[in-house]
């Protein structure tokens, strides 16, 4: 281990150039087998070097049966100042696509929360759960206390992970692309149009528009040509032939995308310690992985990581096993975890031996009293030659 760091540390190359390095200069017994495990678990270039991004099977929700029960909310942060307007307070609705657009001056905890119970609640009626990102206004109590008077559950996703809210964070590069089209400062005098577009626009998925998955019927527009014949069915029948089409809906089949290559690290199935990919900017000197975490709990999809003293779920595709060497007295002082205990782990000598007590013991297993043998992995008895002794 000694010589190991000597040469490693220069300019931490791969396993093969250290390998070949070392194996150049010295030699012992199982020498390639000793520098390729303690190579890969030098934490230095685990932290630094990037092989290769996680990147696990897409997930899918469970399928809503009803209008206006789940939905998802975001805030887009900053726009430029319109009639004191920086923010815009976005929802839709899983089932039916409505969505709603609300500028705002701020977002504060009491805002956002007033805002989402006037322009939402008021309006289509409590709901079963809010889907939304780890923004403060989301997890402020005066928000979750909402959810306890209403009924609804908020969940949260996990951090730099945006995928996980993909029904509105997809919705945002419409939006900003049609305000964009109009070329106009005032954003906030050209947002009713878009939204009035958006809702009207046929969607080719289920071949109709928002406001006809709404209210039954497509709205009408600035110049159409043709008039609607008028209806004679009186408003009782009609309201229940509504009611009756309104019931047949059915939510649309999740749609996946096959061109993402998927890859997962093996040996995060048996891994006690992760690397968290860092997502935000980074400095031009800073690691691209944080770490080492231990890992309380696994799932398919994130991970339960003990971050200073606090246990917080990390999506899969953030994380990169870690290769670590321990001794079998401290193995046991991990924490225990919900899984099968790793296997990947590699163990190294005692690391409580100076190189000379080190060297002088791998010298002792390679002698015997008189002639030593050795087993080949092929089952192969050899006897090594007398100068290796010495």
């Amino acid at each position: 281990m000694y010589i190991f760091q000597k040469f490693h540390i220069l300019a931490h190359p791969g396993v093969k150039s250290t390998v070949k390095q070392i194996v150049s200069r010295f030699i012992w017994l199982n020498i390639r087998k000793d520098i390729t495990q303690w190579a890969k678990s030098c934490i230095h270039c685990q932290k630094n070097k990037i092989n290769r991004y996680t990147r696990a099977q897409i997930a899918t929700y469970k399928e809503v049966d009803d209008s206006f029960s789940v939905i998802h909310i975001d805030i887009i942060r900053p726009f430029p100042t319109s009639e004191g307007k920086t923010y815009c307070f976005t929802c839709i609705d899983r089932f039916t696509c409505w969505i709603e657009v609300i500028p705002l001056a701020n977002v504060t905890a009491e805002t956002v929360a007033r805002e989402f119970y006037d322009r939402w609640i008021s309006r289509f009626g409590m709901l079963y759960r809010v889907i939304t990102d780890q923004g403060s206004q989301f997890r402020s109590e005066l928000f979750k206390n909402i959810g306890v008077i209403c009924g609804f559950k908020v969940c949260t996703t996990t951090a730099y992970h945006p995928q996980c809210n993909g029904k509105i964070e997809r919705i945002h590069r419409t939006l900003k692309t049609a305000i964009r089209a109009h070329n106009s400062i005032k954003w906030t005098q050209t947002l009713p149009t878009v939204l009035l577009g958006l809702r009207s626009a046929l969607r080719g998925d289920t071949n109709c528009t928002i406001a006809q998955m709404v209210y039954g019927q497509p709205i009408r527009l600035p110049e159409e040509f043709f008039e609607k014949p008028k209806s004679i069915l009186d408003t009782d029948t009609f309201a229940k032939e509504l009611q009756k089409q309104m019931e047949l809906l059915k939510p649309l089949d999740t749609r996946r995308h096959p061109s993402q290559k998927i890859f997962v690290h093996k040996d995060l199935n048996t891994c006690i310690h992760v690397f968290i990919r860092i997502d935000r900017v980074r400095k031009p000197l800073e690691p691209p992985y944080d770490g080492p975490f231990p890992v309380v709990k696994r799932h398919d999809k994130y991970f339960a990581v003990t971050i200073k003293g606090k246990d917080i779920n990390i999506s899969i595709d953030r994380l990169k096993p870690v290769y670590l060497l321990l001794t079998e007295v401290d193995a046991p002082h991990h924490k225990k975890l919900d899984t099968a205990p790793t296997n990947c782990t590699i163990r190294w000598p005692n690391e409580n031996l100076t190189a000379h007590q080190e060297t002088e013991k791998q010298q002792s297993d390679l002698l015997d009293k008189d002639v030593q043998k050795k087993t080949t992995r092929s089952g192969r008895r050899v006897r090594f030659p007398a100068r290796y002794k010495d």
